[in-house]
């Protein structure tokens, strides 16, 4: 294979995973390789393993963070990827809360580990009564030393919210809320099915004030279906209006878990460049906030305004343990592995005291030094030389001489001052360059499936912009 063709399935390979909605830019390998399985056993000396590992490293940064799913909603929106579905049934919800009761009693997860940060997310936590939240919250506080948490972060929808559920929340510890506001636009959400009023929005946010939160963050999505600039305009400056402490942007994706890409729709070039446009809007009208209350979360350098699990997970590959239908687990350097996607089976299972069955892929530290570089590569085209040693106690120009060496030859990668970089400022290219990272053998991997799927990649370059611009 010659330097073109390889660079071409790096390619590929960057679409399938952008295109993956299962957290495939987020967990390497991503998890639709993971095919072995895995039992209760595996798991249990998994985490054994992590824990003694997290209190061998160096550098500290290596720590455990709790998620906790809860997969239900009011609606299915047509641009969520997520692992959720509508259900509104309290008697559900309270048989959903005792089946990850069961969950943790099985794990029996090591007595003593500190758990760093603590996610509530979904799905739609908030879907929750105010007795089955009291519940939730109970059971981790009983199951986890919380006692060194730096945050507790719970995710919300604008709608139901009550300010007795907000006080649940705030007295059981939460300290960061996360409003998925996405759109105020009527006709945006109607499309996406979606219902949202703005009046909901409004007195959402002041019973999660009244509540005494001081980090508030609001999620809005750019380039929706139907979504124009001057509607991102007027929803940006609404929600600014409410002051929250951050405001997070995401564009829409349509990643194969979308029901918007089950439909077969996919985004134009236009619809691309349209979302880059509402993500500019943006960057310029928080740049011209100057001190103002509100800051965008990618700026700031104030731990409590960043979303500190991701932080810590995608800067230092630290250690996940998610709990719950949908939640996916990384265990430092032992194993990554997620539960069967079949709900009822989950249920069905825990309900009469087994463990749901379970898929995933064997770690050790070339396995987590490879994630490690391909998502700073990716995100940040750089990646620090002290920092990389401080975290692993190697020399990264060592360890990967064959992939720096064949990098250098394309003259797109440099190291200098202690970086390790590469050489380019777009983004797709960093995406696709990063990729070498991830090792012969797993891109031998995809080779095989790309050649036996040629058809699926016909229009390559219009979906690497859908996935990555």
């Amino acid at each position: 294979m010659n330097h073109a063709q390889f660079i071409q399935l790096c390619r590929c390979v960057a679409r399938d995973i952008g295109l993956s909605g299962d957290g495939g830019t987020y967990f390497y390998p991503p998890p639709f390789l993971w095919k072995q399985r895995f039992t209760l056993r595996d798991v249990r000396l998994a985490w054994s393993r992590a824990f003694r590992k997290q209190q061998a490293s160096p550098s500290g940064k290596i720590n455990f963070g709790l998620y906790v799913h809860i997969p239900f909603c009011y609606s299915r929106c047509s641009f969520c990827f997520a692992t959720s579905f509508p259900n509104l049934n309290d008697d559900e919800h309270n048989l959903y809360v005792k089946c990850l009761e069961q969950e943790i009693r099985l794990l029996d997860f090591p007595k003593g580990a500190p758990i760093k940060t603590f996610n509530i997310g979904g799905g739609t936590p908030s879907a929750l009564s105010e007795r089955n939240l009291e519940k939730l919250l109970g059971l981790v506080h009983r199951s986890f030393d919380l006692y060194a948490c730096s945050q507790k972060s719970v995710e919300i929808s604008p709608v139901n919210v009550t300010r007795r559920k907000m006080a649940i929340l705030k007295d059981a510890g939460m300290d960061r809320v996360s409003i998925g506001v996405q759109s105020l636009d009527d006709k945006v959400l109607k499309s996406n099915t979606r219902w949202q009023p703005l009046e909901g929005v409004t007195d959402c946010y002041m019973n999660v004030r009244a509540a005494g939160f001081r980090c508030v963050n609001v999620d809005l999505m750019t380039g929706l279906p139907g979504q124009t600039l001057e509607s991102f305009r007027r929803t940006l400056a609404a929600v600014l209006r409410l002051r929250p402490d951050t405001v997070s942007i995401y564009p829409f994706r349509p990643q194969d878990t979308t029901l918007f890409y089950q439909s077969g729709r996919r985004l134009s070039s236009k619809d691309i460049a349209l979302r880059s446009a509402m993500a500019q809007e943006y960057v310029r009208i928080m740049d011209a906030l100057g001190p103002s209350s509100t800051v965008n979360p990618n700026k700031t350098q104030e731990p409590r305004l960043m979303n500190q699990m991701d932080y810590y997970a995608t800067q230092f590959n630290s250690s996940i343990i998610g709990i719950g239908y949908g939640a996916v687990s990384h265990a430092f350097s032992s194993l990554n592995y997620r539960k069967e996607a079949d709900y009822s089976n989950y249920i069905k299972r825990l309900s009469a005291g087994r463990f749901p069955l379970l898929s995933g892929y064997r770690l050790n530290a070339q396995t987590e030094m490879r994630a490690f570089l391909v998502r700073r590569l990716a995100k940040k085209g750089e990646v620090s030389l002290l920092e990389f040693r401080d975290i692993f106690g190697l020399f990264v120009e060592h360890v990967f001489c064959d992939e720096i060496s064949f990098l250098k030859k394309l003259r797109r990668i440099e190291i200098k001052d202690n970086m390790l970089r590469l050489v380019t400022d777009d983004p797709l290219d960093r995406e696709v360059y990063s990729k070498i990272f991830l090792g012969k053998a797993l891109l031998k991997q995809f080779a095989d499936v790309i050649r036996r799927h040629k058809y699926r990649y016909r229009d390559i370059q219009l979906e690497l912009l859908a996935c990555y611009s």
